[in-house]
């Protein structure tokens, strides 16, 4: 099985997760739902692995002082994604977001994973991702992630060509990206939003 729900959950930290990732969010609303899908790195910073491995499919379609949004090909009309880079702040990582990563370690017994890229992936009413896989580049471990669960509704989820998972809030899903899968958030007007961990080389 490609996905799977870890034991851990992230429940109790939940609200101060919400509380620091609020400017993140407050940056997310400016796209409203004109989009499939949005990724913002956290922290803000420069790169993530997910514009590395196509850097081809992507435009620039937003230059300001403050970030840089990349587009990806439309679907239905609309951005699948956008990933919003703030180039010149690095920022550093909230405590709280230190706990849930040390959370997963000590459930998976790997201590060694301490280098990650962050991003939040806010997916919009109606988004349909088709299937597809990840590339693996040379710089990271391997293509797992980790969807830790933030804001959620009744009709989000996560697809292997196995079985179809419904994402609940405080959950964390392990995902091997390198095999075959697909989201969705079938919800008329709720949003959902993922905190997505990579631990890379």
């Amino acid at each position: 099985m490609n996905i799977f729900k870890l034991d851990t959950s992230f429940a109790d930290i939940l609200p101060q997760i919400r509380l620091d990732l609020a400017s993140y969010i407050e940056l997310a609303d400016t796209f409203g739902n004109d989009t499939q899908r949005i990724m913002i790195v956290y922290p803000f910073a420069a790169e993530h692995r997910a514009k590395d491995c196509r850097p081809w499919m992507y435009d620039s379609v937003v230059e300001s002082d403050d970030y840089t949004s990349y587009l990806m090909k439309t679907y239905q009309g609309k951005p699948v994604v956008v990933i919003v880079h703030k180039e010149h702040v690095k920022g550093t990582i909230h405590n709280s977001v230190n706990e849930l990563a040390r959370r997963i370690r000590e459930e998976i017994q790997n201590h060694d994973l301490t280098n990650m890229q962050i991003a939040i992936s806010f997916k919009t009413p109606g988004l349909l991702l088709k299937f597809h896989t990840d590339d693996v580049l040379e710089w990271m471990n391997n293509a797992v992630r980790y969807h830790c669960i933030i804001d959620s509704n009744e009709s989000n989820w996560l697809e292997d060509t196995h079985d179809k998972f419904h994402v609940g809030e405080g959950e964390i899903w392990r995902m091997d990206t390198a095999m075959t899968h697909r989201a969705g958030n079938d919800h008329d007007t709720d949003r959902a939003m993922h905190l997505i961990i990579d631990f890379v080389s």
